[in-house]
């Protein structure tokens, strides 16, 4: 059912209405903007309308969901409650820091000379600003990268390359690094830069700059330039809050709890073995008094934080890294409530997004189940576009994944008189070792960095210890495969996939104009073309 509102007025326009709810320019305009950025496409009045269908489309598959329970199910109030956590955290900062950040015309025109900026730059790698220090002081006193590099990487492209990290653009190194190396000149060496991974100590190599810069390109990039200026800024003063909370709950870990959990982890012992849910896992200091958290609240806390944090866990430095960074998502939250920022409208909002969010993902998964892809179909498909698929060449590998150098070398050594496999088993602290640390088939893609030197290696060869990600990895090379064509079965989920979200989408665009009967949509007189495109939390200065 369509029908038209009256023209919007006000701050913040109403667009349209699904079912008496509104979708309003400044929710459209952030979602749209995030739309551009994540793609790369041009703004045009075109593309807006488009956008606005888009987003009408999914407000009614959410409503259909709704009608369908999914908001009553123990799935949706789990995820209800690990977003209110994390909105609480955005709620705390935005009121202690993020609402005073503004990008001003200066910071504009830098970050679009560094979106059109090419570095290249060579690092020296340490665990502590101590280490990092010290690694500076040496290349001041005149040793090389060459030769340091040789000393503190264990990766042997980094040890053999000096360090070098060859060519990288805007927005795709830590940001910290990214910041010390664009503000460094050809040549000179930063002091030590703290990274996500560490400390890094940071030589420019050469740097070019795009041409053919115009004022023209720059004015339609404000928006976009805007946002990642105020993104930028908002991660330091994060990782600032983060910091000086952790100095003030001052967490210590209770070592004996940490280390049956390590143990209960990696699966170490019988399933029963481990502290009991009444130990104490770490003390603090918060809201004036003396803290704990038993194993009981910890496994409840954790169960708010992302899968990849929770897997993240694979030694005692990681452990103590994942539970301190618990207590500061959980101190964040608790101010939030004492500022009753749970109360605004902003929360209410961001949380309401999130929500509906969800609910769409869930709502299309059940509607594409009603959509599937018979197999001759697939079939079909492959003897059609048979010469297009290929397979590129790729080599067996198995690992073993230790949390320290040491046990990584130990565990190489003692290869002469063990299985890879069996070590791999016993000691890798990843989930491939139940498995015998098999990787499968591996490609150029797949191995990065060690590529080369695993397609050069000859069976039964071991490359290693490789750092990756503060572990270190013994990987047995085993048979190659050269790029060959591919058979059915190497395609057809790839095949089945695709013909799949073809089908998803040529029936949910039939469902939603069903949807469209059974739902009011009410347009306004002026379209989102009619507003310009400048967010009020992307503001200049």
């Amino acid at each position: 059912m369509l029908a038209f509102l009256a023209c919007g007025s006000g701050d913040d326009p109403v667009l349209v209405t699904v079912e008496g709810q509104p979708i309003r320019w400044s929710e459209y305009r952030d979602a749209y903007i995030d739309y551009l950025a994540g793609t790369g496409l041009e703004d045009e009045p075109s593309r807006r309308r488009g956008f606005l269908e888009r987003l009408v489309s999914m407000r009614l598959v959410v409503l259909e969901g709704r009608d369908a329970g999914l908001a009553s199910t123990p799935e949706f109030a789990s995820f209800e409650e690990k977003a209110a956590r994390r909105l609480l955290v955005d709620a705390f900062l935005a009121d202690a820091a993020f609402d005073t950040l503004t990008a001003s015309r200066e910071e504009l025109e830098a970050m679009f000379v560094r979106v059109n900026t090419r570095i290249t730059a060579r690092h020296l790698y340490a665990n502590s600003a101590e280490e990092a220090a010290a690694l500076k002081r040496r290349l001041d006193s005149g040793e090389t990268f060459e030769s340091l590099a040789r000393e503190v990487f264990v990766d042997s492209t980094l040890a053999a390359g000096g360090g070098s990290v060859g060519t990288f653009g805007f927005d795709e190194m830590d940001p910290s690094f990214e910041d010390a190396a664009y503000a460094l000149p050809v040549g000179a060496v930063s002091d030590p830069v703290r990274t996500a991974q560490g400390w890094s100590v940071i030589r420019v190599d050469d740097r070019s700059v795009n041409p053919l810069l115009t004022a023209q390109e720059f004015a339609e990039r404000l928006p976009e330039l805007s946002r990642y200026v105020v993104e930028r800024r908002r991660s330091t003063v994060r990782r600032e809050w983060s910091d000086r909370l952790v100095a003030e709950l001052a967490p210590r870990l209770e070592p004996a709890t940490a280390a049956g959990l390590l143990d209960r982890i990696a699966g170490v012992g019988p399933s029963e073995a481990g502290p009991g849910d009444e130990a104490v896992l770490v003390r603090f200091r918060a809201g004036g008094a003396d803290r704990t958290w038993n194993v009981a609240e910890f496994r409840r806390q954790a169960e708010l934080a992302s899968d990849r944090q929770r897997a993240s866990v694979t030694d005692a430095r990681s452990l103590e890294a994942f539970v301190v960074g618990l207590l500061v998502r959980e101190e964040m939250a608790r101010r939030a409530l004492d500022r009753d920022l749970d109360e605004t409208p902003r929360y209410r909002r961001a949380l309401a997004t999130a929500i509906e969010e969800w609910l769409y993902e869930r709502s299309f998964a059940r509607l594409a189940a009603r959509v599937p892809v018979p197999e001759d179909s697939v079939t079909a498909y492959f003897d059609r576009h048979r010469d297009e698929f290929t397979l590129p060449r790729a080599v067996r590998v198995r690992e073993i994944a230790s949390a320290t150098k040491r046990t990584a070398d130990s565990l190489r050594a003692a290869l002469g008189a063990a299985e890879f496999g069996e070590l791999a088993r016993r000691h890798s602290v990843r989930a491939t070792a139940g498995v015998g640390g098999d990787l499968g088939w591996l490609t150029d893609d797949d191995l990065g960095p060690w590529a080369r030197a695993a397609f050069s290696a000859d069976p039964g060869e071991v490359l290693g210890p490789l750092e990756m990600r503060g572990q270190y990895l013994l990987l047995e090379i085993g048979e190659r495969r050269d790029a060959r064509p591919a058979d059915f079965d190497d395609v057809k989920n790839a095949i089945n996939e695709q013909l799949a979200r073809e089908s998803q989408r040529d029936f949910l665009r039939e469902h939603v104009t069903l949807l469209r009967e059974r739902y009011e949509v009410r347009y306004a007189e002026k379209g989102p073309e009619s507003y310009p495109l400048v967010a009020e939390t992307h503001r200049t200065s």
